[in-house]
């Protein structure tokens, strides 16, 4: 029922896939991670401008909050996971921070990125993987 509901709420561009009752309390969550697909017709070379974009010493971004902007260096507070190429598609899994205190948006990042490299981001696939407490543990 949840997932119906879920799914019927929100725009057809957002689905959910998997729903539960949380396992612990929304103030124990730091982390999310996230797979990010990307197609181009030269995934490799928009690959290594993704690990050269993540590689840089400091990733300095705006981020809006509902009170103000405020700069924030992203580069601390994520984390690649993998990066491949596969089929036209650059494929990378990112662990971001997340969570009340702070919460670090896919975005974000791809914004950030397409403002670095020049490039523009005409459809990005993005799909949240897992919300982790500080422990590693899965949220839900």
């Amino acid at each position: 029922k949840l997932l119906n509901w879920q799914n019927t709420a929100v725009t057809s561009d957002i689905r959910a896939l998997r729903a539960g009752e949380p396992v612990c309390k929304a103030e124990a969550i730091t982390q999310a991670d996230y797979a990010i697909r990307i197609p181009d017709e030269q995934p490799e070379k928009l690959a290594e401008q993704f690990r050269a974009f993540l590689d840089q010493p400091q990733i300095t971004v705006v981020k809006k909050t509902k009170k103000a902007e405020r700069e924030l260096d992203l580069k601390p507070l994520m984390q690649l996971r993998s990066l491949s190429c596969r089929d036209g598609w650059m494929e990378a899994e990112l662990r971001l921070a997340a969570g009340i205190h702070l919460n670090v948006s896919p975005a974000l990042v791809l914004e950030a990125f397409a403002a670095c490299s020049g490039r523009t981001m005409d459809y990005v696939r993005v799909e949240r993987l897992a919300i982790l407490t500080e422990s590693g543990a899965d949220f839900t």
